[in-house]
């Protein structure tokens, strides 16, 4: 089933890489939909991580209708995002936050900008405290050096992580390297 339902009010292509253009941003998202899709049969309550300009805070309310909360770095966000969407919103580090249980928790192309692997682990572990489904997209097949210093290894997932799907988007000359990663316990 592929269902392109990805919302363009906002075009994000500018934070994943400007020089991508609209079609790659299409992708992206319609990509990692599918496979949420794909993955969740219902979903009523939802923790989006590092929510942005709230494409994901969308689509959870759309698709399922979910009752979704959220935690972002920025003040800013967050005050727009409560505005937009009239939903409880926290502003912080979500290796420190805990607010109760969820369903699911959305964190894709978030963590693995948190540059310290201690607080990283610390993060991973206090969301699977959270919730027994965690989604989490990020780049694991680059080698990580000075330019990729922020992506680990598919081993360090499976570690602190555990066992996920793993679903990789890989078309002729596609320049993602995201990876969607399904964890449940």
């Amino acid at each position: 089933m592929n269902i392109f339902k990805t919302i363009s009010y906002k075009s994000d292509s500018d934070t994943i890489n400007s020089s991508y253009g609209n079609m790659y941003t299409l992708f992206h998202y319609n990509f990692i939909e599918n496979v949420i899709m794909q993955n969740l049969a219902s979903c009523e309550s939802v923790l989006d991580v590092g929510s942005g300009y709230g494409h994901w805070i969308e689509f959870y309310k759309e698709i399922y209708s979910s009752d979704v909360d959220f935690i972002d770095i920025s003040k800013r966000v967050q005050i727009n995002l409560r505005m937009r969407y009239d939903i409880n919103g926290h502003c912080g580090s979500i290796h420190k936050f805990n607010k109760g249980k969820y369903e699911v928790i959305n964190a894709i192309g978030v963590l693995h900008h948190i540059m310290n692997d201690n607080n990283l682990i610390k993060a991973i572990d206090n969301l699977k405290s959270m919730s027994d489904t965690i989604i989490v997209g990020t780049a694991f097949d680059l080698q990580r050096n000075d330019k990729h210093r922020r992506f680990r290894p598919l081993e360090f997932w499976e570690k602190h992580l555990g066992v996920c799907e793993i679903f990789r988007p890989r078309p002729n000359n596609c320049k993602s390297h995201l990876n969607v990663l399904i964890y449940k316990s």
